[in-house]
């Protein structure tokens, strides 16, 4: 199954919400530009999850090819834009966690004994 191109993704909003296309994509791009614009606060898409910045630490590193292979590099720290998927939304694509049986419909047995 291939991933849905942006003008199917509008097309499909439009449809759901009996909205023109092009309403759709200005909107589209107006929560771009403010998901952009707050990522260093976290800016959240109800029901998806947050788009935000991340600081990662200064740490090391193993070089794996090159002419410095085998050394231990120090990979400076740094911010990265990331997105933190919502539970809600994992839970909708691949189910609630330790999807387990209903266990209140088990009956427990005594296990026979034998009588001498």
């Amino acid at each position: 199954m291939s991933p849905v191109s942006t003008s199917e993704a509008i097309t499909l909003l439009a449809e759901k919400l009996g909205v023109p296309r092009d309403e759709v994509r200005r909107f589209c791009q107006a929560q771009a530009e403010l998901a952009l614009k707050y990522s260093a606060q976290g800016y959240p898409i109800r029901g998806v999850g947050v788009l935000a910045v991340v600081e990662k630490s200064e740490r090391t590193g193993h070089v794996f090819f090159g002419p410095d292979k085998g050394k231990i590099m120090v990979i400076k720290a740094k911010k990265i834009l990331k997105f933190r998927v919502s539970k809600f939304a994992k839970d909708i694509v691949f189910g609630p966690p330790g999807d387990l049986p209903d266990v209140s419909m088990i009956e427990i047995h005594e296990r026979p004994t034998i009588d001498d």
